[in-house]
């Protein structure tokens, strides 16, 4: 009797489960296109923010740089500050200027091999 009653769950279980199986095997079938499609929206849309971003801070430290410090000294009369600091907030922009392009480059890889994209993305997932 328990023997028929475990094997009749067994059996009723075994079906559910194959149901949820096709079931999630038909969504996943259906909706892999959109789900690629939008990752690789979303990547370039990260890029290109990413490019923003950096250029857009290094406009500011290049305005602050040759600007604010030069009105700084004219304001007050005082000595001009050396060099440094333009120097150094001049090479601070350069350098994410470099970083910048980083961002360009990926954008580029995802729109001219975005199934490179995707294998370099799937792999980094798996690691």
């Amino acid at each position: 009797m328990e023997k028929e009653i475990l094997k009749e769950l067994t059996v009723t279980f075994a079906k559910e489960m194959l149901e949820l199986l096709k079931s999630t095997k038909e969504f996943v079938v259906e909706q892999s296109p959109l789900i690629i499609q939008e990752l690789i929206n979303w990547e370039i849309v990260n890029s290109i923010a990413g490019t923003l971003m950096l250029w857009v801070i290094s406009a500011a430290l290049l305005i602050i740089s040759w600007k604010y410090i030069d009105y700084k000294v004219e304001r007050y009369d005082v000595l001009p500050p050396p060099v440094c600091p333009k120097v150094v907030l001049s090479g601070v922009a350069g350098v994410l200027l470099l970083a910048s392009t980083a961002c360009i480059m990926n954008t580029l890889k995802v729109l001219v091999a975005p199934r490179v994209f995707l294998i370099e993305y799937f792999s980094n997932l798996v690691r």
